[in-house]
């Protein structure tokens, strides 16, 4: 596995990863910066306030940057150009997920979403997996986008007169519909796609609109996370 692979070479060569936090509340920041440094392999620098210019310029030549977001918080604007311009992964933390935070970060190129109360032992794990190029989010908050701000609830997933579940809409799907939302899950954009499945960006968009039509899906990120769990489901069944 690539991204597996790339984490080994790091530490076979003795390279440092250059991380930067940014966190506002000065004790979670002092025990997320404890946390990373004891990985010897993260050379760590901490911020408190996403919107100083110095932040911003650390940011800048950082190869992963964490950025913790308060209760009702956006996400700082410097974000986007982050991912957009200087190709930097981004590891956004929040003890409170909504739809919308999700939507925000996804439209931010954000590489990784965690749980705030869930990071604290995932955390190395999650800058390395994302600085290698995966995706990571936090399983509670998959489940929440999907059983509450995804319109899934805990009851969507039973059978239901004339309703099938989930799994059976995702089922559905055609093949290609799935691997377009899957490349989509893996934070690729609509271009990359295009490119590693030498069809046209129009063509993704098509299937990405039949798909969400089929899941009765109100947006893509609603679609994605219904495919993130149903190839999860699929790969822990016996048969799978």
């Amino acid at each position: 596995m690539p991204g597996i692979e790339l984490i080994e070479r790091e530490r076979s060569t003795g390279l440092r990863t250059r991380v930067l936090l940014i966190e506002q509340d000065p004790i979670s920041r002092h025990v997320l910066t404890a946390i990373l440094e004891r990985d010897d392999q993260l050379e760590v620098v901490s911020a408190d306030d996403p919107e100083d210019d110095d932040a911003v310029g650390m940011a800048a030549h950082a190869e992963a940057v964490i950025v913790s977001i308060g209760s009702g918080q956006d996400i700082p604007a410097f974000v986007a150009e982050l991912t957009a311009r200087h190709g930097t992964r981004v590891l956004l933390v929040s003890s409170s997920w909504s739809g919308r935070l999700l939507d925000s970060a996804l439209a931010a190129g954000v590489t990784g979403c965690l749980l705030k109360e869930a990071a604290m032992p995932n955390l190395v794990g999650a800058v390395r997996a994302v600085h290698a190029g995966l995706s990571v989010i936090s399983p509670q908050i998959h489940r929440r986008m999907m059983r509450r701000e995804a319109g899934w609830d805990a009851s969507a997933t039973r059978e239901r007169p004339g309703e099938p579940p989930m799994t059976r809409l995702v089922a559905s799907l055609s093949p290609r519909e799935r691997q377009v939302l899957w490349l989509l899950a893996e934070s690729r954009t609509t271009s990359e796609v295009a490119d590693q499945l030498l069809i046209s960006p129009t063509t993704v968009k098509s299937h990405v609109s039949n798909a969400l039509t089929k899941l009765g899906a109100r947006n893509r990120v609603q679609a994605v996370l219904a495919v993130r769990e149903f190839m999860a489901r699929d790969a822990e069944s016996p048969s799978g």
